[in-house]
Formats: structure tokens, sequence, C-alpha cells
């Protein structure tokens, strides 16, 4: 992506970052069908 945008180290470090991602929400779903979720810590595994 930065590559693609011509973005420079500044504009990457700027960047605000959310968190979970898509990709690690999705795996927090999927596993709580298989543990409880009162004990799945915060960050998925």
């Amino acid at each position: 992506m930065a590559i693609k945008f011509g973005l420079k180290v500044e504009d990457i470090l700027d960047t605000i970052y959310v968190y979970p991602t898509m990709a690690e929400a999705i795996k927090l779903v999927a596993v709580s069908f298989v543990k409880n979720v009162s004990k799945i810590s915060c960050c998925a595994e």
C-alpha cells in the first residue's frame, strides 16, 4: 500500500492503526464457537 500510494515513512508512522483488525476479529468469532468466550484473552490466540 505504501508503494502504491507513494507514502513516506512519516506517513506510515502518522497512521492510526485499529485493533482488532478484521482478520483478528473474524478469528475471535470463530474461536468463540469452540471455546468459552469469557476465558479468551483480550488478544486472540
